[in-house]
């Protein structure tokens, strides 16, 4: 059998195009126009810091985007608006993660 090596560019073309195969934007981004709950939005300035019961309840994942440059999202690249967008949605996450967690365990 002969080995086969792949190179970085390879594996970063294989992750840029799992990313763009399995992207589901935020909001009424997303493909038919339904935001997943009632505090999905793709401006992240329309998002409650607390979670609402309709997110808690929320049996579809969050929107959580990935920080890479060839990563899709709905922002442009390089830009600011995108760098504030991905970590207000990851750190925000991380809060509600956490108290979704404690909730459940009750």
């Amino acid at each position: 059998m002969a080995h086969v090596t792949v190179t970085a560019g390879q594996m970063q073309q294989a992750l840029t195009s799992r990313l763009n195969n399995t992207y589901e934007p935020p909001g009424t981004l997303r493909d038919g126009g339904t935001p997943r709950h009632d505090n999905d939005f793709a401006d992240i300035r329309d998002i409650r810091i607390a979670p609402t019961h309709d997110e808690l309840l929320c049996p579809l994942p969050p929107y959580l985007p990935v920080f890479l440059p060839t990563a899709p999202h709905h922002l442009p690249v390089n830009s600011m608006q995108r760098h504030l967008d991905i970590q207000f949605r990851l750190l925000r996450e991380e809060m509600v993660y956490v108290l979704v967690s404690v909730l459940l365990s009750l």
